[in-house]
């Protein structure tokens, strides 16, 4: 039986075996000798927003999104997002444990790309994007953790790895109206560390990062392909109206994949 059941049935918490801790309220667990993640919703501010952009990803699928089987309680009563099992784990460690070619490099650029254009072609801000949301499965890239992800030129509350926080966002406040120009500028960064495989700003702490970044410093090219560096520096520039839509990033992504 194929998880596609789950979407209708009246499955329970209790119904998954061997639950297993792979991150804070995360579990691996079992059903019907299939393997699924179980994430507990918290965040009793976001949790509302969150199911509604799961409701929307849930009833369009995309194949670089993680997939959503179904919403349910736990024993406490906390709600409980039931999802795919990703078996490459996240893209961070996929980089570090793999010798990459460019060719592949660039696939993993445009399936993150692609992913992130349904996002935003559907009024979703991720708001939380780097290499640590982003699973490997069977090679393809799927996003995922949209517990603080919201809706296109929403309030909400800025979260996430400094590195890969827009410094736009960096206000007192901590509220900012979110639009995709956000995501394109963690999205930069998640570029670069594909190019480099390496962590932005490795060795600095989070507050020096924020400072750096504030004052225009960024992480030096990979010298990978120069077209591939200048679009995430483009992506990353200071002035969020420079950064390209997704759309124009995926142009200059195919067309870099076609002259190799």
């Amino acid at each position: 039986m194929r998880p596609q059941f789950l979407q209708n049935a009246k499955i329970k918490y209790h119904d998954f075996s061997n639950r297993v801790e792979i991150g804070i309220n995360v579990y691996k667990a079992r059903y019907n000798d299939e393997i699924f993640v179980l994430k507990e919703l918290n965040n009793s501010k976001k949790i509302q927003n969150t199911l509604e952009i799961i409701n929307i990803l849930r009833d369009i699928p995309h194949p670089n999104i993680v997939k959503f089987y179904a919403v349910v309680n736990n024993s406490f009563g906390n709600i409980v997002l039931v999802m795919k099992f990703a078996e490459g784990g996240n893209l961070r460690q996929y980089l570090k444990n793999d010798n990459l070619q460019i060719i592949k490099k660039l696939k993993i650029a445009k399936d993150i790309t692609e992913g992130l254009k349904f996002l935003h072609d559907n009024n979703i801000i991720h708001c939380d994007m780097h290499t640590e949301n982003i699973l490997v499965h069977k090679g393809r890239m799927l996003l995922t953790d949209f517990d603080f992800s919201t809706f296109s030129n929403s309030e909400s509350e800025v979260h996430g790895i400094a590195a890969f926080i827009d410094p736009c966002a960096q206000t007192f406040s901590n509220k900012i109206i979110f639009t995709t120009k956000y995501d394109i500028y963690a999205l930069g960064f998640i570029l670069w560390e594909i190019s480099s495989c390496s962590k932005p700003f490795d060795g600095k702490t989070p507050l020096e990062i924020i400072i750096l970044t504030q004052d225009g410093v960024r992480e030096t090219a990979s010298e990978m392909l120069l077209e591939y560096d200048n679009l995430y520096k483009k992506c990353w520039d200071k002035d969020p109206v420079k950064r390209p839509e997704t759309n124009i990033i995926l142009e200059i992504l195919n067309d870099i994949f076609e002259k190799i």
